[in-house]
């Protein structure tokens, strides 16, 4: 059994057979700043990890692995008191979101605003998402979440006339770009015969709702290809 840090300090399971720190129903991993786990850490359903525990900003780091499950949850401050500043977990190794929870709270006086971002998460790699996203960040705003890049970005209402959508072409690429205003929605293409043209066989691109840009490999061989942009 190993005692979870409630201070700054190190929690070293490198030595354990499997190297992890499997949280189990109702524990809690806090981490205040200077804190880190020498191993992995697997956080099962019914379990809880957060830098400095409420109404602190604190960071707090992962020497390999960090692999969330599905019921688990995250915890996260943030602030824009004298500018944008957060909770932060550093991941050495892969990242896995495991369709857990983020739970973001403001603790802050300043009332967050439409396009405030909040850096939460910095790691090696990822794989998978949250599935879920609590907290509100006020009247009229939500929360979305870019696991590309470990950010949380609050967003307004999403406006409801036809997205711009523009595009380079560089060493077989094909760059599409839509305004920051038209994060979470989803960029779709469909491939098609010449005879055909445009039809309804629209797919999603992977990971386009948590972007404003995607890049396409151009594949000649494809007669027409489409794109357009739906509302989430």
């Amino acid at each position: 059994t190993c005692a979870l840090p409630i201070y700054p300090g190190a929690l070293d399971v490198s030595g354990r057979t499997d190297g992890t720190l499997t949280l189990v129903n109702n524990q809690t991993l806090r981490g205040d700043n200077g804190s880190y786990v020498r191993g992995n850490v697997v956080a099962s359903s019914g379990t809880m990890i957060t830098p400095g525990g409420p109404t602190n900003i604190q960071y707090m780091s992962i020497s390999n692995n960090l692999t969330l499950q599905s019921g688990s949850t995250v915890a996260m401050d943030v602030s824009l008191d004298g500018g944008a500043t957060n909770d932060l977990i550093r991941v050495v190794g892969a990242m896995n979101y495991g369709n857990a929870t983020l739970q973001i709270t403001n603790i802050g006086a300043t009332a967050l605003t439409n396009g405030a971002s909040f850096k939460l998460f910095n790691n090696g790699s990822f794989s998978g998402n949250f599935a879920t996203i609590s907290g509100s960040p006020g009247a009229g705003l939500s929360w979305t979440f870019n696991p590309t890049n470990g950010i949380a970005t609050v967003l307004g209402t999403l406006p409801t006339n036809p997205p711009p959508i523009s595009f380079t072409v560089s060493g077989g690429q094909l760059t599409l770009s839509w305004p920051t205003a038209y994060l979470t929605y989803v960029l779709q293409s469909q491939t098609n015969s010449l005879n055909l043209g445009l039809s309804t066989n629209w797919v999603d691109v992977s990971g386009s709702g948590s972007s404003t840009q995607s890049v396409i490999n151009i594949n000649s061989a494809n007669p027409t290809v489409f794109f357009r942009l739906r509302k989430p």
